[in-house]
């Protein structure tokens, strides 16, 4: 299922989402209002799972897209892990189910604060964006579960 088919015109010029009437959704919840495909959300998901699938990846969601906790335990119940870019987003995802092992942080001015939490939460891996959080990181390895840090570095090529 695509967008383009979770969203149809019926008889009457009435709009519909997976069945659903929105005209019914609106007068229930009011507008505006924001309706999302599960369906369209899914499929999305289950063809990038296909498209990759020799290589076994673990597909992550970027919250900051939409941190919906419907929209990202969606997600996690099609196998995707999550990108978080702050604290904020980490707790979203825990509070969504998302194991901490399926995480990865990323974003440039993670506190020292966050990178702890998410080093004590056991994190996958960071997207280290400096080296005063490579340093933040390292300092805080020794009093996480696991005592390391993961990290993912980006080099530009020819250096």
């Amino acid at each position: 299922m695509t967008g383009g088919e979770s969203f149809r015109k019926r008889a009457g010029g009435r709009l519909f989402c997976e069945g659903v009437p929105l005209q019914a959704v609106a007068k229930r919840y009011g507008t505006p209002c924001w309706v999302v495909s599960a369906g369209a959300i899914r499929s999305a998901i289950r063809a990038v799972h296909s498209a990759f699938a020799e290589f076994d990846p673990l597909v992550c969601y970027a919250m900051k897209a939409n941190f919906s906790l419907g929209v990202v335990r969606i997600a996690t119940a099609e196998g995707c892990g999550v990108e978080v870019v702050s604290g904020g987003e980490l707790y979203r995802a825990a509070v969504a189910g998302v194991p901490a092992g399926k995480t990865v942080f990323s974003g440039v001015g993670k506190t020292d604060a966050e990178i702890g939490d998410a080093l004590r939460r056991g994190v996958l891996m960071f997207n280290v964006e400096s080296l005063p959080e490579l340093r933040a990181g390292s300092e805080s390895a020794p009093r996480s579960r696991s005592g390391s840090i993961r990290t993912s570095m980006r080099t530009p090529t020819g250096t």
